[in-house]
């Protein structure tokens, strides 16, 4: 019975990649199956080519987790997605405001449940960045290991018939505080403490309390981002104003900024989407020469991509920063790490080396690093692996991925 490749094959595969892979395949045949494995000691050769192949169709961020999410996961979520009367949507308070959307507390009318709904400002470019994260937000629906530490994403309505853009939907969590409003409270670590769960032990320092909450939050966080990486998403806005406690536990929203390095979708080379307080001083994801790959060749070509330019260390920056906000008082405040503020400026002049920072500031302003030298310092060096420059291969930072396995996060 003569075998066939399943459509997949010949929907998502460019068809100058099926006829250089037609092409050898025949030539393979035509020769039994000896003319790129030779021979002698053919076998050996041939199981290494067909394992380097399915390597890099499994390597991150995959090309056939890809081809599965854009079959057949696609189609259950479209299935799945709720459906919504804009005519049924009771708006409430506003949780929060941005640029181009505005995020409302509302209530479906129909069915009595309470909804955070996200409307696009009328301003330009607001459209185009709500359609974005609309996909974005439906692609880690998709993904459940990733869903479960981001707002749970319900689908979408059109306010207004005709509307270039939809409004987002997502379920409403018991919990509005970000990790922003605990940094700023004056009784950390004792608020978070109260709102994770986690109880300090008596006669305990407060230097050993914020250690313990900080590597609570941030293992949680580092899990989500490592799990966004995996499907091809940088986020490019961690943050803590980005992280809501749901429950006992902060989840990201806000993919406004984030693109999908599979599709392409949100990547423009030439644009920057960023907070300048969270960014690294790369502030690109990728060279600025690198094309927004079509979706197909984005797709089949993402583990070349991903592997050359490390994109996910966009992200890595950003974790180490908010690591160092959570242990170190000195940088809690509302306005620290404003780009003109001293927080960066120092770390500028210091060539980002975090440690020349360090010496810097504890010399002439006396800041605080006891939470992060607990337990032999294994926090403080993860910030130092984390806060820093790329190097001239585009390495040098730890992946989230590989932060999950320091000392400090285990």
């Amino acid at each position: 019975m003569k075998k066939t490749i399943g459509p997949a094959y010949g929907e998502y595969v460019p068809v100058e990649v099926r006829r250089t892979i037609d092409a050898q395949v025949r030539a393979e045949r035509a020769s039994g199956f000896a003319l790129y494995a030779g021979p002698a000691g053919g076998a050996e050769v041939e199981f290494g080519i067909y394992a380097a192949l399915a390597f890099y169709l499994i390597a991150k961020p995959g090309v056939v987790p890809w081809v599965f999410d854009q079959t057949v996961s696609r189609a259950i979520g479209a299935i799945a997605e709720t459906t919504f009367d804009a005519r049924a949507i009771r708006r409430g308070r506003r949780l929060g405001s941005g640029s181009f959307g505005t995020v409302y507390r509302c209530e479906d009318e129909r069915t009595g449940r309470e909804l955070v709904v996200k409307v696009p400002n009328a301003v330009e470019g607001a459209s185009q960045l709500q359609n974005a994260e609309a996909y974005l937000n439906r692609r880690i629906a998709r993904a459940p290991w990733v869903a479960s530490g981001c707002a749970k994403f319900l689908g979408t309505y059109y306010e207004v018939e005709g509307a270039s853009s939809p409004c987002l939907v997502w379920a409403y969590e018991e919990g509005e505080a970000t990790l922003e409003d605990y940094l700023e409270d004056r009784a950390f670590p004792q608020s978070l403490e109260d709102a994770l769960g986690v109880r300090a032990r008596a006669n305990e320092s407060e230097a050993k309390r914020v250690n313990r909450v900080a590597k609570r939050v941030l293992k949680d966080l580092a899990r989500t981002v490592a799990g966004l990486h995996d499907i091809g998403i940088v986020h490019r806005d961690l943050k803590p104003a980005n992280l809501v406690l749901m429950g006992k536990r902060f989840k990201l929203v806000d993919f406004g900024a984030a693109c999908d390095l599979r599709s392409g979708e949100n990547f423009d080379p030439e644009q920057a989407l960023l907070d300048p307080k969270y960014s690294p001083p790369e502030q690109y994801i990728m060279s600025q020469k690198t094309p927004p790959p079509p979706p197909v060749i984005g797709g089949v070509l993402a583990p070349l991509l991903w592997t050359a330019a490390q994109p996910q260390l966009f992200d890595s920056y950003s974790l180490g920063l908010i690591l160092l906000q959570l242990c170190v008082p000195q940088l809690r405040g509302k306005n620290v790490m404003q780009p003109n503020g001293a927080f960066q400026r120092r770390l500028e002049d210091a060539g980002y080396d975090l440690r020349a920072w360090r010496a810097d500031v504890e010399d002439a302003l006396a800041w605080d690093f006891s939470a992060l030298d607990i337990n032999g310092g294994i926090a403080w060096d993860l910030a130092c692996r984390l806060v820093t420059k790329r190097n001239l291969i585009l390495r040098g930072r730890l992946d989230v991925g590989a932060a999950l396995a320091h000392p400090f996060l285990i």
